[in-house]
C-alpha cells in the first residue's frame, strides 16, 4: 500500500491495477484518523503507523476471504441438495413437503386433529401429564381419542413415504416440545433418518402447505449484489 506521507523505492512495490488500486485508496481514506496518533517528524513512528495499516489491511482481506469462502460453501451445499424434506408438526397439525433439486414441491401430506383445549390453550396430552390424573370430561376424552388418531396418522404417513425420506438429502424438522418426542421416540419411523434431520432455526406459523413453501424459500434464498466493483453473495 502506498502511503502518501512516505517516499518509497518504486522497485520494491508491486504493481497495483484496477480494483486493487481502488481498494487501497478506500482503505487509506478510512484510516485517516490514525494521522493524529503518530509523529511524522519521527521515522520510527511513521514506520510503526505503516506497519499497523498493513496489518489491518491483511486482517480485513483475510476476513473478507473467509466470509466469501463460507458463502461459497453454503452455495455449494445448496447446489448439492438433490431433494429436501420439510416437516412441520405442532398443536395437532402435521405438514410434510418434499422438494426436488429445482425447488418444486412434488409431494405434500398433512393431518389435523382436535387435540388442543381451545379456552385454556393447552394440548390435552400435556395437560394430563401435568395434572397427574386425567380430567373426565366429554371434551377431554374427545381430544385424547383425536390425539391417538393423529399420532397413528402421522406414523402411517412417515412409513408410507419412507422411500421419499430415504432419497432426501436433508430433512428439516420443526416440532417444538412434546411433538419432537412423539416423532423421534424409540421405535418411531422418523428416528432412522436422525443423521440427516436438522432443526429449523426460524420461527414457523401454522403447519400447512403455505408455511412449507415460505420456509423452503427462506432457507434456500440467496442473491448476488454488486458492491465496490465486486459481486458479493448474500444469504
Amino acid at each position: 500500500m502506498v502511503d502518501k506521507n512516505l517516499n518509497y523505492n518504486k522497485d520494491s512495490l508491486k504493481i497495483i491495477e484496477g480494483d486493487e488500486e481502488s481498494k487501497y485508496e478506500e482503505f487509506y481514506k478510512n484510516n485517516q484518523e490514525d494521522l493524529q496518533s503518530y509523529d511524522f517528524t519521527d521515522m520510527k513512528s511513521i514506520l510503526q503507523r505503516q506497519k499497523k495499516l498493513l496489518c489491518n489491511l491483511k486482517l480485513r482481506d483475510f476476513a473478507s476471504q473467509m466470509e466469501s469462502k463460507q458463502n461459497q460453501n453454503y452455495l455449494n451445499n445448496l447446489l448439492e441438495l438433490s431433494q429436501v424434506c420439510i416437516i412441520l408438526c405442532s398443536g395437532g397439525v402435521f405438514s410434510m413437503a418434499f422438494y426436488d433439486n429445482k425447488g418444486k414441491c412434488f409431494l405434500h401430506k398433512s393431518d389435523s386433529k382436535y387435540v388442543v383445549r381451545k379456552k385454556a390453550g393447552q394440548r390435552q396430552l400435556a395437560k394430563d401429564k401435568n395434572a397427574g390424573s386425567q380430567i373426565q370430561s366429554m371434551g377431554s376424552q374427545i381430544r385424547r381419542d383425536q390425539e391417538k388418531l393423529h399420532q397413528e396418522k402421522v406414523r402411517c404417513l412417515i412409513q408410507y413415504h419412507a422411500e421419499d425420506l430415504q432419497n432426501s438429502s436433508i430433512i428439516f424438522l420443526q416440532a417444538p416440545g412434546i411433538n419432537k418426542l412423539i416423532l423421534l421416540s424409540e421405535g418411531e419411523p422418523l428416528l432412522k433418518y436422525l443423521n440427516k434431520t436438522r432443526s429449523l432455526c426460524i420461527s414457523s406459523k401454522k403447519a400447512n402447505y403455505t408455511e412449507n413453501e415460505r420456509i423452503y424459500k427462506h432457507i434456500t434464498n440467496y442473491q448476488y449484489k454488486y458492491i465496490n466493483q465486486k459481486y458479493l453473495l448474500y444469504i
